[in-house]
């Protein structure tokens, strides 16, 4: 204590000397005094490169991937425009994404256009990847799903997509889909299990797609010169470059009711949902491990129904237990409904326009979609119309309407205004400047043929442009959901502070 009573005089300054300090000041100077030699200290141990390696080593033996925190830039769209905002620019690689509601709510429409969309960007830009189909319902109609392929403007029928078996069980044209009509429910998750095994690791490090695959002799000998060997080095990983980073496994399921398990049991009454929440449980936690690094995506569907005599709380429920909500990524709920958005007349939830492809009429019916779960990118509990074209003039059902999914876009953007009969564009959108475009001239600009829409483009004053297609590339760049998130942010912060104002 005479050592420290000493160095205490030492520092203390002129002020100190000439007021006598109170004990308790002076518990606080020894203080002083014992902190201040170890922030002069220059000798100390830096543990910061011990973590590193520590850090470096553990990735390497266990093969996991350390990169920055990024999105898979190679999104895909799910066919529809709104609902590719609503998702930050479609669906992500690796993710596990649910459809769900009432009765007639176009569930198995949605996940159709969804297949159609990714079976385009196969035929378009050659990504390969796994595809199947898990019909445990039995609502996919060859006829219906070659009208949605032909709405969405992609050539090719049903029997291209799911292929056509020869007469000695072999392919006569192989399926871009495989097609399983099935009941039970563990061979999905068996046959998911099953490819997730087999599948390298696919994942986008510094803005690069690449295959990940274990160190072994024969890989090595497989990808000799493709590999690169600094990266084998540090983390023990055979990197091989990718086309894309497009996912390489997408798995449709409609839907999950209707997948019963392979044990279940007759006889006790009580057992089946019990047994059927279970299946799922299990199974998913199976699945879902591995799902991301392996760029596998799943489609589900669910349905939403109605607890009977219940007078507090929420009605609805969905079936099959708990787990399908607290795996999902991202939960899209389909409403059905009897109204529409501004301007456009619906009777007992029909409505009936005149068409512009062919003779007579069109019918149509809305739809509200709504992300009550997002994960992936952009922000959750956002809505937006959609429109389901039960019948052309020919009498054809077409699925969803791309001509309403264009305006719906456009309106989510703020690029549209005024009425049905006059609509005006925003300087952003290249219909800006038009004589007068109404809803008819509108529909024939995403329906028609191009030489059509060239002569409309000319009539109305303006450079000629497919409408749907110019949305369609800035959506799959980022533009325009980067624009519709600055929207949804500006909106919430200028009402926040309207609220703090009053």
């Amino acid at each position: 204590m005479p050592a420290l009573k000493t160095k205490g005089k030492r520092t203390a300054s002129p002020k100190a000397k000439a007021t006598k300090p109170s004990t308790k000041a002076k518990r606080s100077k020894k203080s002083d005094t014992e902190i201040a030699p170890v922030e002069d200290q220059k000798d100390f141990f830096d543990i910061g490169e011990l973590l590193d390696d520590l850090q470096d080593e553990t990735d390497k033996k266990y093969g996991l991937v350390s990169s920055a925190l990024e999105r898979s830039s190679d999104r895909m769209s799910t066919g529809i425009l709104s609902l590719d905002l609503l998702l930050y620019g479609g669906i992500q690689p690796g993710g596990w994404y649910t459809i769900y509601g009432p009765e007639q709510s176009a569930k198995s429409t949605l996940a159709m256009t969804i297949l159609a969309q990714a079976l385009h960007v196969r035929m378009t830009k050659g990504s390969k990847f796994a595809c199947g189909v898990f019909d445990f319902e039995g609502s996919v109609d060859e006829e219906y799903t070659g009208n949605i392929i032909k709405s969405l403007g992609i050539k090719g029928n049903a029997a291209q997509v799911f292929g056509v078996r020869n007469d000695e069980g072999g392919w006569e044209i192989p399926p871009l889909a495989r097609y399983y009509s099935h009941d039970v429910g563990d061979d999905f998750f068996k046959a998911l299990g099953k490819v997730k095994r087999g599948l390298p690791d696919k994942q986008t490090i510094n803005g690069e797609p690449c295959y990940l695959f274990e160190h072994t002799k024969a890989n090595k000998s497989k990808f000799a010169g493709m590999y690169d060997t600094k990266y084998l080095s540090k983390n023990n990983k055979i990197k091989v470059p990718a086309q894309d980073g497009f996912m390489q496994g997408l798995y449709l399921c409609d839907s999950y009711p209707a997948m019963l398990p392979d044990g279940l049991d007759d006889d006790d009454r009580n057992s089946g949902m019990a047994e059927q929440a279970r299946m799922f449980s299990e199974g998913i936690k199976k699945v879902k491990g591995g799902m991301r690094k392996k760029a596998m995506t799943v489609i589900g569907i669910n349905q939403l129904r109605l607890r009977p005599a219940t007078m507090f709380g929420n009605p609805e429920y969905e079936p099959c237990g708990e787990a399908l909500k607290f795996f999902s990524d991202v939960r899209i709920k389909s409403t059905p409904r009897s109204s529409g958005p501004s301007g456009f007349v619906v009777n007992k939830g029909i409505v009936e326009e005149p068409s512009v492809t062919g003779r007579g009429k069109d019918t149509y019916r809305f739809l509200r979609l709504k992300t009550t779960k997002n994960k992936l990118g952009g922000m959750p509990q956002q809505e937006c119309w959609a429109r389901i074209w039960i019948a052309d003039g020919s009498g054809v059902a077409r699925g969803l309407d791309p001509a309403f999914d264009t305006f719906e876009y456009l309106s989510l953007l703020g690029m549209v205004s005024g009425n049905k009969n006059n609509y005006k564009f925003s300087e952003d959108c290249p219909l800006h400047g038009a004589k007068k475009i109404d809803w008819q001239t509108f529909k024939r600009l995403v329906l028609c043929p191009p030489k059509e829409i060239k002569q409309i483009c000319e009539e109305q004053g303006i450079k000629p442009v497919k409408i749907r297609e110019w949305c369609q590339k800035r959506c799959a760049n980022g533009t325009h959901p980067k624009l519709f998130k600055e929207i949804l942010v500006s909106a919430t912060t200028g009402k926040k502070s309207d609220d703090d104002d009053e």
